[in-house]
């Protein structure tokens, strides 16, 4: 949702609705497949939000402090940063099934 404030123009070429996890329940089941994992990856990415189309200093400044942020991320210290994964913030939804019937 941060994209969608820093960056509507961007934001509106995307089709969100497939990033929204319950938008995929049911997927497969017609097909014989069993999900065996949904949800977010990529981890927090930063430089996802380190530039904006808004004018505000709020948005600039916002933009600037990810921008910051990003190079923090990749410190030794802070790697823990990229593993955590969410909808807020995560550049990818991700989706795995398997076919029970597979030999």
């Amino acid at each position: 949702m941060l994209k969608r404030w820093l960056q509507p123009a961007s934001y509106a070429v995307h089709n969100v609705e497939v990033m929204r996890e319950r938008s995929w329940e049911g997927v497969g089941d017609d097909l014989g497949l069993r999900c065996v994992y949904r949800g977010y990856v990529g981890g927090f990415e930063p430089s996802m939000f380190a530039w904006t189309e808004r004018r505000g200093i709020v948005a600039r400044g916002a933009a600037f402090m990810f921008r910051v942020l990003g190079v923090a991320a990749n410190l030794r210290g802070l790697a823990w940063l990229r593993k955590k994964n969410s909808a807020l913030f995560s550049g990818y939804f991700m989706i795995a099934f398997v076919r029970d019937d597979a030999a």
